[in-house]
């Protein structure tokens, strides 16, 4: 099955397979986008901010960061990137990153500070930092009953008080939303099985 795609103006570079079994149609890059890919890779370093301003896109920092990061969402110029830094020897591989990163934190001839930034860029690269937490949002229904009374309660009396307005179309609501509350707890209890 292929995706349907809107005709653009720019040429078709490459049609790559997408996700389940569509094509992915790969434009040929702007000249921007072709002036992003040199400053990522060159002189900015990896930093698609710094590459959005030496390639040409205008405006504050914050714009370019948005940029930066859209440009390096589309699948052309991502594949630009992964082209180049297959085909060019300058440009340091994964695995030869982690291997170098791996001789400094072992080699006892440099300086303890290096050592320990080497093993903390490493663990960063495996993700060892990251927190994972499990939060259980499971509220039973008396606990979900008890939230909105209170709620109700504290609504109903800013009402009486005047905080709301009228106060008289708002106690209505909040009446009859009590009720049916009601009716949905009794109606739920009748039903569970004790």
């Amino acid at each position: 099955m292929v995706a349907h795609m809107t005709v653009s103006r720019t040429k078709t570079r490459k049609i790559v397979p997408g996700p389940n079994n569509t094509a992915v149609r790969i434009q040929e890059l702007t000249l921007k986008q072709k002036r992003f890919v040199e400053a990522y890779l060159g002189e900015a370093n990896g930093n698609a901010t710094e590459a959005a301003a030496i390639a040409g896109y205008e405006g504050e920092r914050k714009s370019l960061r948005v940029i930066g990061a859209r440009n390096l969402k589309k699948p052309s110029v991502r594949l630009a990137i992964d082209e180049r830094t297959q085909n060019d020897g300058s440009v340091a591989t994964r695995t030869e990153r982690q291997a170098f990163l791996t001789n400094v934190m072992r080699a006892e001839h440099y300086k303890v500070d290096s050592r320990l930034k080497a093993a903390e860029l490493l663990c960063r690269m495996h993700g060892d930092f990251i927190e994972k937490h499990k939060v259980d949002m499971t509220v039973n229904r008396s606990e979900q009953k008890a939230e909105i009374t209170n709620f109700l309660d504290q609504l109903s009396a800013r009402a009486s008080a005047g905080a709301l307005g009228p106060g008289t179309p708002i106690v209505q609501v909040i009446d009859a939303t009590a009720e049916s509350v009601t009716e949905a707890e009794e109606a739920h209890l009748a039903n569970t099985p004790e």
